[in-house]
């Protein structure tokens, strides 16, 4: 682990309420750290780490999302990838798993600066939870409004007109239905 990796786990570990577990995986750091209910006014797990490694430029677009995203969570665990020679300048991509209520879901965030006269920054965001019910229950109930788009036998991507960016999948699985909320921000 070299200085700059070593400051980073330092600062998480200072500043993360309860325990936080920092490991080097692959040249990436990954941090574990239980977090108390989300609310607006803290700051999500995702907005904090890329904070602490410098990837500032997308940030606004990161907490906002986050905010949204993990809502009602529990407890949140991270997993973060980004070019650790210029973390501001290229791609951040993390896996933030999450418990909301009984359930788990994770929360796939890739995040890219455009370059150009004002910091922009193309997002893409994916929400996987899972739940006993039917698909068909799920999309009868949480779905009303949305066009039904047939993938394959047990897979349904569900739209809005007008949100052309956004879409929710659905997946059968023996009775289960694994739910992906998917958004993409591009600048």
């Amino acid at each position: 682990m070299n200085a700059f990796q070593q400051s980073v786990l330092r600062r998480a570990v200072d500043r993360a309420s309860g325990v936080v577990i920092g490991l080097l995986i692959a040249g990436s750091l990954a941090v574990a750290a239980p977090v108390p209910t989300v609310s607006r006014s803290i700051e999500p797990v995702i907005a904090r780490a890329a904070r602490e490694i410098g990837f500032r430029r997308c940030l606004p677009l990161i907490t906002a999302t986050a905010q949204r995203a993990t809502a009602g969570a529990s407890r949140q665990d991270i997993l973060l990838d980004w070019d650790h020679r210029a973390p501001d300048a290229g791609p951040l991509f993390s896996l933030t798993a999450m418990n909301v209520g009984p359930q788990s879901a994770v929360l796939v965030l890739s995040a890219l600066p455009v370059s150009g006269n004002q910091p922009k920054c193309s997002l893409a965001v994916e929400r996987i939870s899972a739940t006993a019910q039917a698909c068909e229950t799920v999309a009868r109930t949480e779905l009303q409004g949305y066009q039904r788009n047939d993938l394959l036998p047990n897979v349904t991507v569900y739209t809005v007109p007008g949100r052309q960016t956004e879409s929710i999948t659905l997946v059968n699985s023996d009775g289960a239905c694994l739910i992906i909320r998917r958004q993409i921000s591009i600048s």
